[in-house]
């Protein structure tokens, strides 16, 4: 297919609200985890140490030092929710930590206890941060137009897809990050928001590090250029999106015709491929001209649209385009910002 004239309208509405509080539980007790192992442990430590360097002097009487501990932690521990969360009109003050409830001996000397050098005791941090949100997000999406080819034939089409969702969740705040990154998906069928249960391990960004990453829905395909020829994808150097953040821009630089569109007209067109779930622990490839796929718009419009699994991000939809059928049909190309974790 080689397209000569194009008239290509690409329509679509997006709406979402959302509704969330942040609560915050601090408590003191003793340690039961080595605080190297874990992130937020060893981010708690550093604060702890700096609260101990603000205890008072040995001079100091015994009432205003224990004054000066709470208040102390008092304000690290709102320094904390900060960081976390930032400052927000509706989030609920930390709990503050119990008073120590040991008995003292009363013959204790005082004056003793006021000219000895207050050591600072350990302080083990007990923390649980909640956050619950209510979210409703929808998104559609609209391609349809004609196009004129080479051997003086004409094709209209008109291709779309509607998403919606409501969800509510409560999570409890970890040390896990996720990064999200952007190849394009090209939709061989129904633009779903699932993702194959298929996961595989790939340097997306190109760093010399693998990620974790679901591969789209069977009917889906990840677009990528096999520059090497050797029928894979190497890395996220191949793929759209994953270095740019705008995979549609990527694409559109092997327009060598600047008609919009990638089409046989193209030297790169041959070398577009699609990376596939499949029964291979790998996925599969086949190339467009395999796909039915006779040629792919570069222009695109905005279409966020949040992709989630039993409240866990899987990714997020950032915009959308069309495909044309070398002999009939159409679909959807979307760019899919995929969440990754650091391979094992």
């Amino acid at each position: 297919m080689r397209i000569a004239q194009s008239d290509l309208k690409l329509t679509s509405h997006q709406a979402s609200s959302s509704e969330s509080w942040k609560s915050l539980q601090v408590a003191e007790g003793d340690a039961s985890t080595d605080p190297s192992k874990d992130q937020f442990a060893a981010f708690f430590n550093q604060e702890l140490k700096a609260m101990a360097s603000l205890l008072p002097q040995a001079e100091a009487k015994q009432a205003d030092a224990s004054q000066a501990v709470d208040k102390s932690k008092e304000e690290r521990f709102q320094s904390l929710w900060e960081m976390l969360f930032g400052s927000h009109p509706t989030s609920k003050p930390a709990t503050p930590c119990p008073e120590n409830t040991t008995p003292t001996n009363s013959s204790t000397d005082t004056a003793s206890a006021a000219s000895a050098p207050i050591k600072p005791q350990p302080i083990t941090i007990k923390f649980l941060a909640v956050e619950h949100t209510k979210t409703s997000e929808s998104c559609s999406f609209n391609a349809s137009g004609k196009v004129c080819l080479k051997d003086g034939s004409t094709r209209q089409f008109d291709v779309g897809y509607q998403n919606a969702q409501n969800t509510e969740s409560t999570r409890i705040v970890g040390a896990e990050w996720l990064t999200l990154k952007d190849p394009l998906v090209v939709d061989m069928g129904p633009a779903t928001t699932k993702l194959s249960q298929q996961s595989v391990d790939f340097d997306l960004d190109n760093d010399g590090k693998k990620e974790r990453m679901r591969l789209p829905d069977a009917n889906s395909g990840l677009l990528f250029l096999d520059r090497n020829h050797n029928g894979v994808a190497d890395n996220g150097s191949e793929l759209f999106g994953p270095q740019s953040g705008n995979g549609f821009s990527d694409l559109a630089k092997l327009d060598d015709d600047h008609n919009g569109w990638i089409d046989e007209g193209d030297a790169a067109y041959t070398d577009l491929k699609l990376w596939q779930s499949g029964d291979q622990s790998t996925g599969r490839v086949q190339t467009l001209a395999q796909a039915g796929v006779g040629a792919m718009a570069t222009a695109s419009v905005q279409t966020e649209y949040g992709l989630k699994e039993d409240d866990e991000v899987l990714g997020q939809i950032r915009a959308s385009s069309v495909w044309l059928g070398e002999h009939g049909g159409a679909g959807s190309v979307r760019q899919i910002d995929l969440a990754t974790k650091p391979a094992a």
